[in-house]
Parts: structure tokens; C-alpha cells; sequence
């Protein structure tokens, strides 16, 4: 059975932009010099995209261990079909031989 994985992805530039310009209105508002302001948007921005990727690389990692288990299984069953293919083979020549 076949089921579509929930793949993580981090943001894209348009929400880390968002999120940057949020941010600097939101440090904007407090009496902090420039530079402190801007180590402090970029340490925020820094956390994010940890966590985010983190999160996206640990979901992807479960799904991708899950096909490849999944994989290992398709090929164990086909490799079983062939065998018992060839043994059913074998097993009708064998009689045809053993009859005339």
C-alpha cells in the first residue's frame, strides 16, 4: 500500500523575509542600538532555521528509513516469486523427464 509521506521543508525566502522584517519592527520598538538590534535579528533568525532544520531532517530521515525498509520487502518478494517460478519449472521438467 502506497502512502503519501509528510515531507518537512524549511521556509522559503518569502516567509524568512516576513519573518525578518517582523522581527525588525518588533526590535525596532525598543531603545536598542542598530548593531545590537541587528545581532539580535540575525541570532533569531539563526534559531529558526536550526530548529526548522532539525525538524525537517529528522521527519525526512523517518520517511526515507520507511521506503527503504518498504524497498527491502518488494525486492525479498519478488526475489521469492522468481525462486518459486524457477523451482515450479524445474519441479515440470523433472516430471516430463522422469516420464518419457
Amino acid at each position: 500500500m502506497v502512502r503519501l509521506q509528510p515531507y518537512r521543508h524549511p521556509p522559503n525566502e518569502v516567509e524568512l523575509l516576513d519573518y525578518a522584517q517582523t522581527l525588525a519592527s518588533f526590535y525596532a520598538d525598543q531603545s536598542e542600538g542598530p548593531v545590537d538590534r541587528d545581532a539580535r535579528i540575525r541570532g533569531d533568525l539563526r534559531k529558526l532555521m536550526i530548529e526548522e532544520l532539525a525538524d525537517a531532517a529528522t521527519c525526512n530521515r523517518r520517511n526515507n528509513t520507511a521506503k527503504a525498509h518498504a524497498r527491502g520487502q518488494v525486492l525479498l518478494f519478488a526475489m521469492t516469486g522468481f525462486l518459486l517460478a524457477f523451482l515450479a519449472e524445474a519441479a515440470i521438467l523433472l516430471s516430463e523427464a522422469l516420464v518419457a
